[in-house]
């Protein structure tokens, strides 16, 4: 199976989890993977529009090619890009992180779904997640055991064959 691995990897914290997660499916599980941050899409500021084009169509097109789009939707922040809510209630103040997805994989998991692909979300935290990031994804799993028994579900098209978001449940 062809697994296009999406998540942000612009700190260090966010690159080792999206490492740790491709080396268990290359290594552990078998797949073939593509991986923007390590197949080709760190894109310099500088540059030109050609090159842009160029990483941005090989990012559709392996989108395209993939049978199924594994996202990382929580990941660690450093302390000084954590954005707290904070809300007055009867109570006092309360204060609640609040998850900015990465735009990137959010992209990818629109093209993702609309191409009809299995999505398979990757999360600590489901109560904090976009309801359009949950409900887009077949299926949400907290570790990779959980990820290798979707994926295998998947694989073996023994989980519930409806559209993204229809058959959501969390392993």
């Amino acid at each position: 199976m062809r697994i296009f691995l999406a998540g942000p990897f612009f700190n260090n914290e966010c690159s080792k989890v999206l490492t740790n997660l491709l080396n268990f499916l290359e290594h552990n599980l078998h797949y073939t993977v593509f991986c923007a941050m390590r197949d080709g899409c760190l894109v310099p500021k500088d540059a030109t529009e050609e090159t842009r084009q160029k990483y941005f169509l090989l990012d559709v097109t392996k989108t395209q090619w993939a049978d199924c789009l594994v996202a990382l939707l929580d990941y660690p922040l450093p302390v000084y890009q954590k954005l707290i809510l904070q809300e007055k209630t009867p109570e006092g103040i309360s204060q609640n992180s609040i998850l900015l997805p990465d735009t990137g994989t959010v992209f990818e998991m629109g093209l993702a779904y609309a191409y009809e692909k299995p999505i398979i979300g990757f999360a600590k935290d489901i109560q904090s997640l976009n309801l359009m990031l949950a409900q887009s994804c077949k299926i949400i799993v907290s570790n990779q055991d959980k990820l290798k028994k979707a994926l295998s579900e998947i694989e073996y098209n023994t989980l519930k064959n409806t559209p993204s978001g229809k058959g959501l449940f969390q392993l």
